[in-house]
């Protein structure tokens, strides 16, 4: 299987109604980034593999975790919530996505939005969120 983040980017990539909720289409390796957010652009969204629960044993289950951190220009605060809120509201509860590997049976987000700290050394506000992924090979 792919590892989580692939997943993960794979359904934001594919949502045709996810940049009207958040007003960013996810083009991977323009808006939408793989495990190293980029000094550019300013308003982006990064995925982090995170780790999971453990394995089932001798059953083809898993249950990984990812990182979803949102990114907005100097000063827009908001934007950067909302790109977070929009990912949050698609994901959250999402079941029975298949994939080109992988079956997502479930998917949860762990505790709420959080700020990521301070701002960034360019004073760009950010967001982060995370997700608990229930899914099987197909």
């Amino acid at each position: 299987m792919n590892p989580p983040s692939v997943d993960i980017k794979d359904i934001l990539v594919a949502d045709i109604f996810l940049p009207f909720q958040i007003g960013l289409d996810m083009v991977l390796g323009t808006t939408l980034f793989l495990d190293q957010e980029p000094a550019k652009p300013n308003k982006c969204v990064t995925i982090y593999d995170t780790g999971g629960f453990d394995r089932i044993p001798n059953v083809e289950y898993e249950q990984p975790t990812v990182q979803i951190r949102t990114r907005a220009a100097q000063g827009d605060f908001l934007i950067a919530y909302k790109l977070a809120k929009g990912i949050s509201d698609l994901l959250h509860e999402l079941t029975n996505e298949t994939l080109d590997d992988s079956r997502i049976i479930a998917i949860w987000q762990m505790g709420d939005i959080l700020r990521a700290g301070s701002l960034d050394d360019s004073d760009r506000p950010a967001f982060t969120a995370n997700f608990r992924i229930h899914r099987t090979p197909i």
